[in-house]
This record gives C-alpha cells, sequence and structure tokens, in this order.
C-alpha cells in the first residue's frame, strides 16, 4: 500500500446472472455479465467478514439504478466487489458471493436500492446433502466430495487429524451441519472465503502475513479481548490473514506490536464520499474460559482453576 495513491479511489461490481434452462414455450437465458465502476454510478458498500463458520456478508446500496438492469438481478446471481486505490497492486477483490435479497426505498429525490449478498448462503443452508461413504473413509476423501457436489471451491484443505470412519459414513443435511460436524471430529475449524472452503487445525496460521503500515492506521479502540483498528481501505486484508503491526500512540497510552490474526473485517467503500477504510479486529488477551483449560502438571492432567 506504500506506493498507492490514496485520493485516488476505485470501486466497481460486477453481477453475473444465473442461467436458466427452456422450459415449455420459454426459451433458455444465458448468464449476463453486468458491471458497473464509482464513475458510472453512485453506490457504497459494507462487507463484513469473519473466521466463524458462518457466511460472510456484504450490502450493496446502488442510487437510481436503472430499471433494465435492476430486473436482471435475481437472487442467487453471483456478485463480485473489487475495490481500492490507483497504482499497481492497490486494489482488488474485497467480496465474492451471490445476491439473497434487495429492496427499493426512497431518499429524498433518489431511489436507493439495497442489495443483500453472502458468501454461500445457498450451499451452507439451502443445499442437501445426502451421501454414504464405505468403511474406513478418510474424513478429507469425505471433504473434498461433498465440496465436489456443490458450487463452492476446494481451498486449502488441512485437518487436525485426518478421522478414519471405520465403520463408514453417512451424510444427511446441509453443507454447515455437515462442515461443523466434521471440523469437531477432526480437531479442526472451517470457513467459507470468497466460496471457497478452507479447513484448518484449530489454532493454525492461515494465509499470508500482511506487513499493516503505522501511516495508514486511523484510528485504534480497545476491547474487552483485544483492539480494534481502522486504516485506509486495504483490499488484501481479509478474515483468517495475519497482521504485523507496530503502532505506538503515548498519549493515549496504546501500544500495539506484534503479528496478530485477523477475525472479524469490516470494509467500507464509497469512492465518491471519501469512506473507503477497512476496520478490523485482533485479539490479544486471553478470554477467561481458557484460562481454566486443562494443563498438564507432572505427566498428569489438573484443571487450572480462577482464583476467586
Amino acid at each position: 500500500m506504500e506506493n498507492c495513491i490514496l485520493f485516488g479511489r476505485v470501486a466497481s461490481l460486477r453481477f453475473e446472472t444465473p442461467p436458466s434452462e427452456a422450459s415449455g414455450d420459454t426459451p433458455a437465458v444465458e448468464s449476463q455479465i453486468i458491471s458497473l465502476t464509482n464513475e458510472q454510478a453512485t453506490f457504497e458498500c459494507n462487507v463484513q467478514l469473519d473466521n466463524t463458520n458462518n457466511s460472510n456478508k456484504a450490502t450493496i446500496s446502488i442510487y437510481n439504478l436503472p430499471a433494465n438492469i435492476k430486473n436482471l438481478l435475481k437472487k442467487n446471481t453471483k456478485v463480485t466487489i473489487t475495490a481500492g486505490y490507483e497504482g499497481e497492486n492497490c486494489s482488488g477483490t474485497v467480496f465474492f458471493g451471490v445476491i439473497e435479497k434487495y429492496k427499493d426505498s426512497r431518499n429524498n429525490e433518489d431511489i436507493k436500492t439495497e442489495i443483500t449478498c453472502t458468501t454461500a448462503n445457498d450451499e451452507m443452508k439451502e443445499n442437501k446433502i445426502k451421501l454414504s461413504f464405505p468403511k474406513n473413509s478418510k474424513a478429507s476423501s469425505i471433504i473434498s466430495t461433498v465440496i465436489k457436489k456443490t458450487d463452492l471451491k476446494n481451498g486449502e484443505i488441512k485437518l487436525g487429524k485426518d478421522t478414519v470412519y471405520e465403520r463408514g459414513k453417512t451424510l444427511n443435511g446441509n453443507v454447515k451441519k455437515i462442515f461443523s460436524t466434521m471440523a469437531r471430529t477432526t480437531q479442526s475449524r472451517f470457513f467459507i472465503s470468497n466460496r471457497t472452503v478452507y479447513f484448518y487445525p484449530i489454532g493454525e496460521v492461515k494465509k499470508e502475513e500482511i506487513q499493516l503500515i503505522t501511516g495508514s492506521i486511523l484510528t485504534v479502540e480497545e476491547t474487552d479481548e483485544g483492539w480494534k483498528i481502522n486504516t485506509v481501505l486495504d483490499h488484501r486484508i481479509e478474515e483468517g490473514v495475519w497482521v504485523i503491526i507496530g503502532y505506538q500512540n503515548e498519549s493515549l497510552r496504546q501500544d500495539i506490536k506484534g503479528k496478530f490474526e485477523v477475525v472479524k473485517v469490516n470494509h467500507r467503500i464509497n469512492a465518491k464520499q471519501g469512506d473507503h477504510k477497512t476496520e478490523i479486529e485482533i485479539l490479544t488477551k486471553i478470554k477467561e474460559e481458557e484460562k481454566a483449560q486443562e494443563i498438564k502438571i507432572n505427566g498428569q492432567k489438573k484443571r487450572k482453576t480462577k482464583k476467586k
């Protein structure tokens, strides 16, 4: 981000409508691509990402969207949001998902179309999976097979324990339920980012490390579990990346130094009005329940109790 032109804000939207098959007298309809830049339309976006197994979300507000375009934006239309600044490698995709719903409202003389999107809500909740696997099937193989049955992509599948189901395995439910169960039995966690499935051993680093330049930090707020940091919009930051921070504000007694995993991200995108920011949350404090976890002492497990 050092060589980016921060006053040259850019943003764009790309919609890809789902194709439909011919039915009776109705002919088949091919997929259509609709692209809008911040120079062609007035819009703002709010992208919310986290490293839980819930589907990430984005809200897009477009003002005075032409009716011929609006009529094409149906449920499950694919959505790509790109944002950043002018300059090489200064902008990129911050969200890829599908439309879940939209509504219109009037704002003075303008008509605002608010579009709600998710990364994989259709796959996570609506698509039911019914599969049976033979004896001695491995969890990694089962997960890969389930992904192939969906419209999701296979990211890195790295399990804490590649459980072997000696009696076989039967699956019956939606993707979220299945993957949540598989994560528990393999000592892993999973999440879906940009419609790509990731499984990682609990506590292991995911994705790359990003140096957070001190000059890009706008505000810092302490939370119960760590810090909430506002920066200029940084398209590279997503849930699960690790940021390297060396920030100090003596007057406010704020000192953040080290490498931290990003657990929540909020990209606020408005190229015309200037609200082009990224808010991240990092954890730096041990939760009380983690203080009471089991620890080994002299080769025996004991429960560490909290002081009263």
